[in-house]
């Protein structure tokens, strides 16, 4: 989790879907604390894939990834959270930002999204635009995931945000 101005609370966990076998989803809660009337207050909250990675030096360089997820926001309002793709490489968090790729899930129910030919460009950490993951072939391991990012306006009240994911695919060509 990363937090920036007032920050807040978040985390994930895994549900059963009514309790069906094999109808489990992520749940991510964000609670953004109220914004001051200076800056805005965001949450980002990572998930990894546990043993899960991509090794450039023996996998590959890294030419594109395609991303997909189904989503449904649960609770809260506005735009939901914000979702995109994520990669942890050398203990920094690289991810699309609200505005620049990540997109929000407003709705009710369950609802398909879709991001294709991303670059290593296009991914940054949240806290600087220039600083981006190296998919050369000379790159180091990548671990993969997905964020959820929720934000409140300067000025803004505190927000409860809970949403859920599924079925999200990370397919990196090369």
């Amino acid at each position: 989790m990363q937090t920036f101005g007032a920050g807040g609370t978040g985390g994930g966990s895994h549900v059963r879907f009514n309790g069906q076998e094999g109808a489990d989803y992520r749940r991510i809660n964000i609670s953004v604390n109220g914004a001051g009337s200076g800056s805005a207050s965001q949450v980002a909250v990572f998930s990894f894939k546990r043993g899960t990675g991509y090794f450039p030096t023996s996998d590959g360089a890294i030419l594109t990834i395609d991303y997909s997820e189904d989503s449904i926001l649960l609770t809260g309002s506005g735009n939901g959270q914000y979702s995109a793709p994520a990669f942890r490489q050398n203990g920094k968090l690289y991810t699309l930002i609200p505005g620049g790729g990540a997109f929000p899930t407003p709705d009710r129910v369950w609802t398909p999204h879709t991001l294709t030919g991303l670059r290593q460009n296009d991914f940054r950490t949240i806290a600087s635009p220039s600083d981006h993951p190296d998919f050369s072939a000379t790159g180091s391991r990548i671990d993969v995931g997905f964020v959820r990012i929720a934000s409140v306006p300067a000025g803004g009240g505190a927000d409860n945000l809970v949403g859920g994911i599924d079925n999200w695919r990370i397919t990196f060509y090369r």
